[in-house]
């Protein structure tokens, strides 16, 4: 027999004298149960999503970091290339007065000696008219 009971549906077996009910009670268990799941299930995502969106988060900062160190690395390269090219303007102007200074020192010299020669011969010429 199939009974109706307002809130319960029952099963009668009269054979054996055992009835089964499925009440709304045990159904919304079974529903809870099943929303309980999928509420875990959710959460579980929600979670791996923001640790996926902190992890993302973290590798952005990492990045724009990495990119603040990358453009410092670049300035500090350009100031250093700017200083190179000064230190190499310089050296070229120092190693031009230097070749000026040795000629002009070859020159003194030249006539230093154009002159010591000079005193040796006036002074053998002196010697000679003395004697």
């Amino acid at each position: 027999n199939i009974a109706g009971n307002g809130s319960m549906d029952c099963l009668s077996n009269t054979d054996n004298n055992s009835s089964r009910c499925d009440n709304m009670s045990d159904r919304n268990s079974f529903s809870s149960l099943q929303w309980d799941s999928s509420l875990r299930s959710n959460t579980k995502s929600a979670v791996h999503l923001s640790s996926n969106s902190l992890a993302d988060e973290q590798r952005t900062q990492n990045e724009l970091h990495l990119l603040n160190q990358i453009k410092l690395l670049k300035r500090e390269l350009e100031k250093t290339r700017v200083k190179e090219e000064s230190s190499r303007d310089q050296l070229n102007t120092n190693n031009h007065m230097l070749a000026a200074f040795q000629k002009s020192i070859e020159s003194l010299t030249s006539r230093l000696e154009h002159g010591t020669k000079q005193n040796e011969l006036k002074e053998q010429e002196w010697e000679r008219l003395r004697t």
